[in-house]
C-alpha cells in the first residue's frame, strides 16, 4: 500500500543520525521529546512573569535592563539602579513573595493543563512515552523554576557590577574626563576649520614659522583676516544685542536657508556644537553622580547636592582620622587615594555646571578659568586672527626682508579649555 507523504515532514539524514537508527538504544534520540519543548515554554513564560513582576515592584526598571546587563551592555549611569537590584534580589532568593510563586504556580497549571488534553497528538517515542511523561511531572517544578530565574537574576547583576568597576575606574582616573575633553576640542577645531573653508578662507596662506618666512600671497592673508573679522563683529554684534535685551545667545532661531551669511553661518555653528557637546557633558555628569552617590551609599533619587557629597565625603573622612588617633589601623592612610578621586569628580561636575551657567548667563556668572563652549569655539576664531594680524604686521607693508622685524611678538595662545 501506497502512502502519500508530505515533503515538509521528509527530513534529510544526518550521519549522526543514520549511526543511532543503527543502535535501538539510541533511535529516541532522533524522535523530539515534546515534554522538552514544554519544560523550554514553560521556562519562558516563568522568565517573563518574572521579569515583569521585578519590574512593577521597582527591583528593576525594566525588564530590558537584565537583558542588557546580561551582554554586559552596563553603564556607569546604571551603577544606582544594579545596586539596588541586587541588593532586594538578595533578600527576593532567600524568601520569594507568594504574589510571584502564585502567579508561576497558574500559569505553568494552564500550560501543563493544554499539553495533557493534547498528549495524543504529540509525537512521542511510543516505548518511552509513559517514562517521559513521568519523569518530567517528578523533577518540573514551577516553584523551583521560579528560585532559579531569581538567582539567574541575582547572578546577571553581580556579574554586572564586576563588569562596571573597570568602567568605573577610567572616571576615577581621570582618563574618561580626558578622552571627552579630547574629543570636544577636537570636534570644535575639526568644525571651525569647516566652517571657514566653506566661506574661501585658505587655511595654507601662512607658513607654519610665519615670523621667519613671508607668505607667498599676502592678498590671501588680508582676504583670510576680512572673513575672521567678519565672523568677530558678527558675534560681537550678537554679544551686544543680548546685553541689551537682557537675553543669552538665541541659537534657536537659526536661519538655515542662509548659509553664505556669514553672521547666520556662525550661529549655526555654535547651535549645532552646542547641541553635540553639551548632551555628552550631561551624560559625563550624570555618571559621575552616580559613583559620588554609590560611595556615600545614598540612593539617586535623593538629588544630593555636590555640596551635600562633599559634606558626606569629608565627615567620613574626620571620622577615620579621628579614629586613626585612638589606635594604628591606618583607616585614614587607605581612604586617602579614593577620597582624592572622588573630590576630583566633585570638582569636574562643578566645573561643567559652572560652564553651562555661564554659557546660558554670562553677565550673570563671573568665572575668570572656565570656559563655555561658545567661548571655546570663537577663541579658535580669535587665535587665527591674532595669527593673521601679526603677519600683517610683520609682512603687509615690507615684502622683501627675510628675517623677522625685532620686537615682534607671536599671537597670545587661547584661553585653557582642559578640565581642571
Amino acid at each position: 500500500k501506497l502512502i502519500k507523504l508530505n515533503p515538509k515532514s521528509l527530513v534529510q539524514l544526518s550521519s549522526y543520525m543514520e549511526i543511532d537508527f543503527t543502535d535501538v538504544r539510541r533511535v529516541e534520540r532522533v524522535v523530539l521529546d515534546p515534554t522538552v519543548a514544554l519544560a523550554d515554554n514553560m521556562n519562558q513564560k516563568i522568565r517573563q512573569i518574572c521579569g515583569d513582576y521585578l519590574a512593577e515592584v521597582s527591583v528593576i526598571p525594566k525588564v530590558e535592563y537584565i537583558d542588557r546587563w546580561n551582554d554586559n551592555n552596563v553603564r556607569v549611569s546604571d551603577l544606582c539602579a544594579l545596586k539596588k537590584a541586587t541588593a532586594k534580589l538578595s533578600g527576593i532568593c532567600k524568601d520569594p513573595p507568594k504574589e510571584l510563586m502564585d502567579l508561576a504556580a497558574a500559569a505553568t497549571r494552564h500550560m501543563v493543563n493544554e499539553f495533557e488534553g493534547s498528549i495524543d497528538s504529540k509525537p512521542f517515542f511510543i516505548p518511552r512515552k509513559t517514562f517521559s511523561i513521568t519523569e518530567f511531572k517528578l523533577h518540573q517544578s514551577d516553584q523551583a523554576m521560579i528560585k532559579a530565574r531569581l538567582q539567574r537574576y541575582l547572578s546577571i547583576c553581580q556579574s554586572a557590577r564586576e563588569h562596571l568597576e573597570m568602567d568605573i575606574k577610567t572616571f576615577t582616573s581621570g582618563s574618561t574626563k580626558n578622552q571627552i575633553t579630547d574629543w570636544w576640542l577636537t570636534l570644535i577645531r575639526e568644525e571651525v576649520d569647516s566652517f571657514l573653508r566653506r566661506i574661501d578662507f585658505c587655511h595654507d596662506a601662512v607658513p607654519t614659522n610665519y615670523i621667519e618666512k613671508q607668505p607667498e600671497d599676502m592678498a590671501r592673508v588680508r582676504n583670510n583676516l576680512s572673513l575672521v573679522e567678519q565672523i568677530m563683529n558678527s558675534f560681537n554684534a550678537m554679544q551686544l544685542q543680548r546685553r541689551q535685551r537682557g537675553y543669552t545667545l538665541d541659537t534657536s532661531l537659526v536661519d538655515h536657508s542662509d548659509k553664505d551669511n556669514i553672521a547666520s553661518g556662525v550661529k549655526m555653528l555654535i547651535k549645532e556644537l552646542r547641541d553635540r557637546i553639551y548632551p555628552v557633558l550631561d551624560g559625563y555628569v550624570g555618571s559621575c553622580k552616580c559613583i559620588l552617590y554609590d560611595h556615600v551609599n545614598v540612593d539617586e533619587c535623593e538629588h544630593l547636592s555636590m555640596e551635600k557629597i562633599t559634606e558626606l565625603i569629608e565627615l567620613t573622612a574626620k571620622e577615620m582620622k579621628k579614629k586613626d588617633e585612638k589606635d594604628s589601623a591606618q583607616r585614614w592612610t587607605r581612604y586617602e587615594p579614593q577620597y582624592n578621586k572622588m573630590m576630583k569628580l566633585i570638582s569636574d561636575v562643578r566645573y561643567i555646571e559652572r560652564m553651562k551657567l555661564l554659557e546660558e548667563n554670562p553677565e550673570k556668572v563671573h568665572e575668570k578659568d572656565i570656559v563655555p563652549i561658545t567661548g571655546l569655539i570663537m577663541s579658535r576664531f580669535a587665535r587665527f586672527e591674532n595669527e593673521l594680524q601679526t603677519v600683517i604686521e610683520v609682512w603687509g607693508r615690507n615684502t622683501t626682508p627675510t628675517e623677522a622685524q625685532p620686537n615682534q611678538t607671536l599671537p597670545q595662545n587661547p584661553v585653557s579649555t582642559q578640565l581642571p
